[in-house]
Order: C-alpha cells, then sequence, then structure tokens
C-alpha cells in the first residue's frame, strides 16, 4: 500500500492548493513543503548548500508522520534533485539512489500540469519555462521508476482523478 502521496511538478502547477483539499477531505496529515518557510527566512540568494538543508528539513517533517498509514506531500526530495540540476547543474548521487531504491516502493506520485495560469510569487523563478520543466519531471520520474499519474486541467478535472485513484 502506498503510504506517501506526493504531489510535484513545475512551479504555479497546482500543487499546494489540490495537497491541501485531499489532506482536508481525507483526514491524511499534510507534509507542507519546507523550501518555502527555508527560503524565506533566508536573507540571501540560496545556494547549492541550502538545498541539503531543504532536502533534510522536508525528511524530517515527514518522518513526523510516519506512524500514520497514508500521507500527503507538498513536494519531496525528488523536486529538490530537479532544482539542484536546473539552477546548479548538478546531480546528487545519494539522492538518486534514494528517488530509484525507496522511493518507487512507498510512494504515489500526481504529476501537476502548468496547463493552469502562472500566479506570480516572489518565491517563484520560471513563469516562462514551466512545459519544459514539466518534461524533466516526467522523463526524471520515468528514468527512476516512480509511480505517478498526471493531472490537467481545471481543480475540478484534477480533483476528480485523485479521488478516483485513491478511492
Amino acid at each position: 500500500m502506498t503510504k506517501y502521496i506526493v504531489f510535484t511538478g513545475p512551479e504555479s502547477s497546482g500543487k499546494t492548493t489540490i495537497a491541501n483539499e485531499v489532506a482536508t477531505l481525507y483526514n491524511f496529515p499534510l507534509v507542507e513543503e519546507y523550501a518555502r518557510s527555508y527560503l524565506s527566512n533566508l536573507d540571501r540568494k540560496y545556494q547549492n548548500e541550502d538545498l541539503y538543508h531543504i532536502a533534510m528539513g522536508q525528511e524530517n517533517l515527514e518522518s513526523l508522520y510516519h506512524h500514520h498509514p497514508r500521507i500527503i506531500c507538498d513536494t519531496d526530495l525528488l523536486t529538490l534533485y530537479i532544482w539542484r540540476m536546473e539552477v546548479f547543474h548538478m546531480v546528487d548521487d545519494d539522492w538518486a539512489q534514494k528517488l530509484s531504491s525507496v522511493y518507487p516502493s512507498d510512494r504515489l506520485y500526481f504529476l501537476c500540469s502548468p496547463d493552469i495560469p502562472w500566479q506570480y510569487d516572489e518565491l517563484r523563478e520560471n513563469p516562462f519555462d514551466r512545459e519544459r520543466l514539466y518534461t524533466l519531471y516526467k522523463e526524471t520520474m520515468t528514468s527512476f521508476g516512480l509511480n505517478f499519474v498526471e493531472l490537467h486541467g481545471n481543480h475540478e478535472n484534477r480533483m476528480a482523478t485523485v479521488s478516483q485513484i485513491l478511492e
């Protein structure tokens, strides 16, 4: 049985909105995106080593709910892996190992399409590159053997797909 239900995808693709709604609807604990609080409290531009701190923080948040049968995650290590490749042009072998060996067995990903309007946020960086990043997510998830379902269309369509799979 899938323990972690992860919403992922490029920026401004509806991840947080749908993760919050699914957590509420099914009464599952929600692991919020640690990067958001970390970066909001940073008084400089983030650097490569910050991604390690964010990854540890994200995993620590997930571990708080390990005793629950199902957990909703608003992103996870996959996003940090892709982010590190995109921004710093580096691949982390330890993260790749975890993504290919541990994550396929206990995670179901919902890959959110950027087919909804961009919404500005001071932490977002890629308003014009979301389709390419979406493709990169799909390719990366496929290469790691991750279980994922693509979510397209408006919020109601996305919720219907998620509900059908979870029920």
